[in-house]
């Protein structure tokens, strides 16, 4: 199969794009903008130079968080500074937005739309759609279900708002009957049935939202995954991913809540439901983390994210911007070919980092569409000068 039968069901589609961006006081940036191009974007710089950080400045504008660390008090350049402020200039075909993200310490983080600011950075997902590449990713093979759990929900989230509300209904009761559980505990006193039947019910009706959405959102993503596979791989290999669940309907979870009631109240918690889930990753029959190569490994996650961005792109019916940080750490050099020739196939707009700006411009010599190029240092970006038919 070649990339634009692979693409085909997107033909035409508007994609989402950044027109410029403004990061002030972010990591190690004290004021930097840029004006990304509509296609390629080549960001190169030393390691510590801040051009992580512009992806991820990107993905907070699209998501309401980063991607590469974890408190958003990290993302603020200083200690003595008061948080950092972030702005997009976006387009989503047509239609010209505006998005601000600013972060106090103590105060929290705000993130506005058009000059509307949010009550819940929930509301914002879907919005701006973004796949984001990172090394990291890693973990999503070798790291705990929670991890492949927590990255999934996010996706189906955007290309769902049912599901997001499901899951944000879900969680929220999930913690108030896990509260109850521990509070009967401790106070040696009867359980309420008739509060935990209220309860019960409401986590079984969220649970079956959540639950049928896995069941076919997944399905979906292993067609998707083999044919984006097999074009990066050049192979016959055959990758797999599966949901795997201890109940997969909702009449299993409320039987299941009623048999396990005893055990969770001595131990205050819920055993099973859709946060006990995970999703298995295969190839050739057996687990990715466990029979694949490191490269077959990102391979894998590559070709899983592609997926990623057409199911997005199919659903919400515009393209999502792609963010690839660290290019060679992922792929060997025909594969990161592949990789390239299949993003430039799909007409979006790709921000790509390495640490060689002649590397990256021989990774996209030869792809359609047009590139700019961006150099970072010291957190200043500026307009790079090299070209795709640079040689190494």
């Amino acid at each position: 199969m070649d990339i634009y039968t692979l693409w085909a069901p997107l033909n035409g589609l508007p994609g989402v794009w950044a027109e410029s961006l403004r990061l002030v006081n972010f990591r190690n940036h004290i004021d930097s903008r840029l004006q990304p191009g509509r296609q390629f974007n080549l960001i190169s710089g030393p390691n510590g130079s801040g051009k992580t950080s512009v992806l991820d400045a990107l993905h907070f504008l699209c998501v309401g968080r980063g991607f590469s660390a974890g408190q958003d008090q990290v993302y603020v350049r200083l200690p003595e500074a008061n948080g950092f402020y972030l702005m997009g200039q976006f387009w989503d075909g047509e239609i010209p937005l505006q998005v601000e993200c600013r972060y106090v310490p103590r105060e929290g983080k705000r993130l506005s739309f058009n000059g509307k600011e949010y009550e819940r950075l929930s509301d914002h997902l879907g919005r701006l759609p973004v796949v984001a590449f990172y090394p990291s990713d890693i973990v999503l093979v070798w790291g705990f279900a929670g991890e492949r759990r927590k990255y999934l929900d996010q996706m189906y989230s955007m290309l769902s708002g049912t599901y997001l509300q499901a899951l944000r209904k879900f969680h929220k009761v999930l913690e108030q009957r896990n509260a109850y559980l521990r509070q009967v505990r401790e106070s040696r006193i009867p359980p309420d049935s008739a509060l935990l039947e209220i309860y019960n019910k409401e986590l079984c009706d969220s649970a079956n939202t959540l639950l049928q959405g896995r069941a076919h959102f997944t399905e979906k993503l292993h067609k998707l995954l083999r044919g984006f596979y097999a074009f990066l791989a050049g192979t016959e290999e055959e990758p797999s991913v599966s949901w795997t669940a201890d109940v997969t309907s909702a009449a299993q979870m409320s039987e299941a809540l009623d048999r396990h009631l005893d055990q969770e109240l001595r131990l205050g918690t819920t055993f099973l439901g859709p946060h006990r889930d995970d999703y298995r990753f295969e190839l050739n029959g057996q687990p990715l983390k466990k029979s694949a190569s490191q490269g077959q490994q990102k391979t894998f996650l590559a070709a899983l994210k592609l997926s990623l961005i057409h199911m997005l792109s199919e659903t919400l019916r515009k393209k999502p911007i792609v963010l690839l940080d660290d290019l060679f750490d992922k792929l060997d050099n025909c594969r990161v070919k592949a990789l390239v020739e299949i993003l430039g196939a799909a007409d979006m707009q790709v921000f790509i980092t390495d640490t060689s700006a002649i590397r990256l411009c021989q990774a996209i010599d030869g792809c359609k569409g047009e590139f700019r190029t961006f150099e970072c240092e010291n957190g200043t970006v500026k307009i790079g000068s090299h070209k795709p038919h640079e040689k190494i």
